[in-house]
């Protein structure tokens, strides 16, 4: 037997039945009448939503089981599956971009092979149609970072860690659990 309100991890997507009767029902979120379901009510009432004549199950569907205490009270939802990152949240980083240069124009073909690059001249000089400004060889040389500070794609990430599904159930029929009397 178990205690009405009790909640339970099962490996089947079935409510059990025990002696012919059903006590369990999934945690999917699901209204119930409060007349039809009073000791279950009487146990955990609108904590997981409805109002007046209906009461909602926990949803534990694609949710983790965690404790109560900071940043989670009882009954409470909390945490995303996906979450967006602001630059802010991004660590500082940099990005390198190395010039290079080859000795002929036939060496430019695949260079760089399969990664952006600058345009160039096979002489390492930069193309420019300014008259009398020289460009400066750059072969070897880092460029800075604020070359490619762009960051982001504002493109949610998955935020879950590693888990094995199970279906939770709520046990609506059962011991009724009696809550101690406080000390004075």
């Amino acid at each position: 037997m178990a205690y009405v309100g009790e909640i339970r991890a099962l490996p089947y997507d079935f409510s059990p039945v025990t002696d012919g009767w059903f006590w369990w029902m999934p945690c999917n979120g699901r209204l119930l009448l409060l007349q039809d379901y009073q000791m279950l009510f009487a146990v955990i009432g609108y904590r997981y939503g409805g109002a007046k004549e209906t009461f909602a199950l926990p949803d534990l569907r694609g949710r983790l089981v965690a404790g109560t205490g900071p940043g989670a009270a009882l009954g409470q939802k909390v945490g995303q599956m996906e979450v967006t990152l602001t630059d802010a949240q991004i660590p500082t980083h940099s990005h390198d971009l190395q010039a290079f240069h080859v000795t002929s124009a036939s060496q430019m073909q695949n260079e760089p092979a399969g990664t952006a690059g600058i345009a160039r001249t096979f002489n390492q000089y930069d193309y420019n149609n300014t008259a009398g400004v020289t460009t400066v060889p750059m072969a070897g040389t880092i460029l800075s970072p604020a070359f490619g500070s762009g960051t982001g794609g504002a493109n949610p990430h998955t935020n879950m860690q590693p888990v094995l599904a199970f279906d939770y159930f709520i046990c609506f029929s059962g011991d009724f659990p009696v809550r101690p009397q406080k000390a004075d």
